[in-house]
């Protein structure tokens, strides 16, 4: 499997997106700052209501920013869109959490079909969960960015370590099979 096989990733790069999609269409339910009128509050002349949704993908976009500054720059607006359109869907649809759940559940019934049938091996998560759900949206991002041409010798070196992780990995699968 290449660096960037989209037969074998499909679900990758569908699901991904919509479980942070959905995850924010939940957020958006939370943290919600007291309303001060439609006139006094600097968010009246923003398309955006402070809520968790928000506030989740401003730390997603800082740190993205952060690991890799061109392309945390360039997904911010992809971001912020979809804490804005999340919490649209929230605000218009009175079962928001369901349509949500049932978006989030198909995703990652997705992502484990794909992991398991089609690339067998293991998600990410099951290493560690945390780094897979904050990174995986960047890794979706930086791999159409890739296909667009960004940062060719990045890509070539990423690359070249994906397949000596993969030679390795398939080197102890066969150890224990002996």
């Amino acid at each position: 499997m290449g660096l960037l096989n989209l037969e074998e990733q499909l679900a990758f790069y569908v699901c991904v997106p919509l479980l942070l999609w959905s995850a924010l269409v939940w957020a958006s339910n939370y943290c919600k700052l007291p309303s001060y009128g439609e006139l006094d509050s600097w968010w009246s002349m923003t398309p955006f209501e402070p809520n968790l949704a928000l506030y989740v993908v401003i730390l997603y976009i800082s740190y993205y920013v952060l690991l890799e500054p061109v392309a945390g720059f360039l997904y911010s607006p992809i971001l912020l869109y979809m804490a804005h359109n999340a919490t649209k869907f929230a605000a218009t649809h009175p079962n928001h959490n369901a349509l949500a759940g049932y978006v989030h559940i198909a995703s990652w019934i997705a992502q484990f079909i794909g992991h398991g049938f089609v690339e067998k091996k293991a998600p990410a998560l099951m290493d560690n969960l945390a780094q897979a759900l904050l990174l995986a949206p960047l890794f979706v991002w930086l791999e159409l960015l890739f296909l667009l041409g960004y940062r060719s010798a990045l890509r070539q070196r990423v690359g070249a370590k994906v397949e000596l992780a993969i030679a390795e990995l398939k080197k102890q699968e066969a150890k224990e099979v002996e």
